[in-house]
């Protein structure tokens, strides 16, 4: 009995020390590995893309690099799992596993199901085209960090602007590279086009067009995030987001190191040293609060750095359409990007203009002049067009005029 509790002494000590000493360890195998940097996987350097990529010669003109890398791509297929990254498919299955992908996360395990790659194939066509994340954002989400960084660079153009070469094309939840734009026919290179990098053409003005984002061989401006973006930033946040904070702090004094997009703790701490400065409470967490006063700061130390809100006013039957910037900070605000009114057409020839039917169908505001002498608008728009189009089949019937 005395051995046996001598024994159970002797045990609970051995297991005191250890844990004592391993506190002072490193905790290998307890603490989740750090994600391991991105380097070119076997299958893609396998692959005719990864040499195809090789022979792409840099012109250092963003645009033409651009486009010349996205070529590159092309007929690259999605894989179906992780390592399936060679771009031909060959399991058969399609499931968003691409090497684009696995550069933008640094894990080959992940896919398209919070995401479009889209983005990333984008945004890996910048990057190997030596084009800087001020001219070219790296995203995964193309509406919250593509779109939106390009409106708040002001760089941000309606679906009526003509683009050129090497812009980018957003659709809804979806982008590419414009490779070229006639004024009828806009071609635009694509990943995750029917799973694939595949050219897509689109009529110059298509309502599935939601813009371009217009390059710039100037510097991304402040600010390159418009409002605050409505959750708090704070330990564990990542994203652009965090970027433009972390260079923001930096810029104002509050150094937080290399801009890495990951809020961390030094991020914490200079968030916690700026409200400290301005009066604010010292809680390391980027709120509301915060984000307005290092607007407020940063507009002080950049006079011309506009807080813009901007709205694009499309153009209508009998009126042009325009773009307007207003700074939120101090109300200077201007027009651009005017457009023509769109006129009066009848493809059909019901006596109903194609802009007023449209407006019929969605019950918006009247347009006057209409090729038919009437405001289209309401509860009975629709009953309004029938009508017409039981009159024009008569006349059309009866050969009168």
């Amino acid at each position: 009995m005395k051995q046996s509790v001598v024994i159970k002494k002797s045990m609970c000590l051995l297991l005191s020390l250890l844990l004592t000493a391993t506190a002072f360890l490193p905790c290998a195998g307890l603490a989740p590995a750090a994600k391991a940097a991105y380097t070119v996987s076997e299958a893609y350097r396998n692959s005719p893309f990864y040499d195809a990529l090789q022979e792409v010669e840099l012109t250092g003109d963003a645009r033409t690099d651009l486009l010349n890398v996205a070529r590159s791509q092309l007929g690259y297929i999605e894989g179906g799992e992780a390592g399936d990254f060679g771009g031909s498919g060959f399991t058969g299955v399609r499931d968003n596993y691409t090497e684009y992908v696995y550069w933008y996360f640094g894990d080959e395990t992940a896919h398209g199901d919070n995401y479009a790659w889209c983005a990333a194939f984008v945004s890996w066509c910048a990057n190997k085209a030596g084009i800087s994340e001020d001219t070219v954002p790296k995203f995964a989400r193309v509406q919250s960090e593509g779109q939106a960084t390009f409106k708040s660079w002001d760089r941000f153009r309606p679906g009526t602007y003509t683009p050129a070469p090497g812009d980018l094309i957003f659709y809804s939840g979806h982008v590419g590279i414009v490779e070229s734009a006639d004024g009828e026919v806009i071609t635009s290179i694509e990943g995750n086009y029917q799973d694939r990098v595949m050219k897509r053409t689109n009529y110059c003005g298509s309502k599935a067009i939601l813009g371009y984002g217009v390059l710039s061989d100037e510097p991304a401006p402040w600010p390159a995030y418009l409002e605050y973006p409505g959750t708090l930033q704070r330990v564990g946040s990542d994203g652009l987001v965090v970027r433009w904070l972390q260079r923001t702090l930096n810029d104002l004094g509050c150094d937080c190191g290399n801009p890495d997009g990951i809020f961390g703790n030094n991020t914490k701490n200079a968030v916690a040293r700026f409200q400290s400065a301005n009066g604010l409470s010292a809680d390391g967490i980027a709120g509301e609060a915060t984000w307005n006063m290092l607007w407020e700061k940063l507009h002080e130390k950049y006079p011309d750095a506009h807080l813009f809100r901007i709205t694009v006013t499309p153009p209508k039957c009998t009126e042009g359409g325009y773009t307007t910037h207003a700074c939120m900070l101090c109300r200077y605000a201007y027009a651009d990007q005017e457009t023509d009114p769109l006129g009066h057409t009848d493809t059909d020839g019901d006596g109903v203009c194609d802009v007023c039917r449209e407006n019929m169908e969605t019950q918006s505001e009247p347009q006057p002049d209409c090729v038919c002498g009437e405001n289209h608008t309401g509860p009975f728009a629709a009953l309004i067009r029938f009508f017409h189009k039981i009159l024009y089949f008569f006349r059309d019937l009866f050969g009168k005029n």
